[in-house]
């Protein structure tokens, strides 16, 4: 489900899952599971409890994101051996949070991608789009006319720019054509994407669909 193995990538897919679930009225004991999760790693590796979430403490003993994913998960077995109470607290109210469709999520996350992705890299932004998308198809929504049209493009993408002859996930052609994850670079995945995505809106007539005012 996830479009490489990464802890990092792990983070944006779920925060923008639970999101989208909160925009649909919906709870979910997940991130109070994740907040009791963090209090037991501040015991098991004997912290001083602070601001630092699971993934920032994961990621702190762990030689990289591959092996951080890796860990999250033994991690979370063995909090869920210790036998210490972690009954999910469900949110019995909660802020509401605006629906947003996927266009303007990508135009807001253009606007802004610190609120959204910490900053602007193609990853975080590709895994938060998955998250948001997987959220709807697992509360059986039907996909909206952006959701179609970026489906569209993920397959403009793989029939116009692979020039390879075995095909590729889209979201690895564009970071095969880019020169690293380098945020607003000229030449970087995140700016790349956002190039090819507003080529694609231009050819089928949707220039302002995506593209950030």
């Amino acid at each position: 489900m996830l479009p490489e193995k990464s802890l990092m990538v792990l983070d944006h897919f779920q925060a923008a899952y639970y999101t989208r679930l909160k925009m649909e009225g919906k709870s979910s004991e997940v991130p109070s599971l994740l907040k009791h999760f963090e209090q037991w790693l501040y015991g098991r590796f004997s912290m001083r409890p602070g601001p630092h979430g699971v993934f920032q403490i994961v990621r702190s003993y762990s030689s990289g994101e591959e092996d951080a994913l890796d860990r999250f998960f033994k991690l979370f077995s063995e909090f869920e051996k210790s036998g210490i109470s972690r009954e999910p607290a469900y949110e019995k109210s909660f802020q509401e949070i605006p629906k947003l469709d996927l266009g303007p999520l990508i135009r807001q996350i253009r606007k802004n991608p610190v609120l959204y992705i910490g900053y602007a890299h193609f990853a975080g932004l590709n895994a938060h789009l998955m998250g948001h998308q997987q959220a709807g198809k697992d509360m059986g929504l039907p996909s909206t006319a952006d959701e179609k049209l970026f489906d569209q493009f993920k397959k403009w993408v793989e029939e116009t720019k692979s020039q390879g002859a075995t095909s590729r996930p889209w979201f690895k052609i564009v970071s095969f054509y880019s020169l690293g994850d380098c945020g607003h670079g000229e030449g970087g995945a995140y700016t790349v994407f956002l190039r090819w995505l507003d080529e694609f809106a231009g050819e089928v007539g949707k220039t302002d669909v995506f593209r950030a005012a």
